[in-house]
């Protein structure tokens, strides 16, 4: 007999705890959280082109630069993003982009992907959404989103969005 009570006790004692154990070793961010949120501002970006005449499919563009806390902020850390042509319409029309983007930040690395389409050869100026599909450090088991606004032909916000 008190052996059932003490595993019914024990069994709704865990229940109760879950939600805060759980919730101790996910990642700590919020939409709100300013921590969340970060603006790129590109600083080296490298084309190379397969057959040497504008768009075509497989162009390859690498891009690099820095995270700042604020637009004008001092740097937090560095980003790369890798970009490759998946699919191209007309010669300066809609392009189809499959998009790598690592955030590399001193608690650790974000890493996130997108399919994007954008008219080829001008930088994004609305909104994109990545899917995080990665963390290291204190984002290691960050699952959510990486939502990016073009606020310049340079300059991007990006706020990560948590999974619920």
């Amino acid at each position: 007999m008190k052996s059932s009570f003490l595993s019914v006790f024990l069994g709704a004692l865990l229940v109760g705890l879950s939600p805060v154990l759980s919730a101790s070793t996910s990642p700590a961010s919020s939409p709100e959280d300013p921590a969340s949120v970060w603006y790129l501002d590109r600083d080296a970006q490298e084309r190379l082109e397969l057959e040497g005449k504008g768009n075509a499919y497989g162009d390859l563009s690498l891009a690099s630069g820095t995270l700042r806390k604020t637009r004008e902020g001092t740097s937090v850390g560095t980003y790369t993003e890798r970009t490759l042509a998946a699919g191209v319409t007309i010669p300066g029309g809609r392009r189809h982009e499959e998009v790598l983007l690592a955030l590399h930040l001193d608690g650790g690395t974000i890493l996130a992907a997108s399919l994007r389409t954008g008219n080829a050869g001008t930088p994004p100026q609305r909104t994109f959404t990545y899917a995080v599909i990665g963390g290291t450090g204190d984002y290691r088991g960050e699952r959510g989103a990486l939502v990016l606004t073009g606020l310049s032909a340079t300059t991007t916000e990006v706020r990560l969005v948590p999974a619920e």
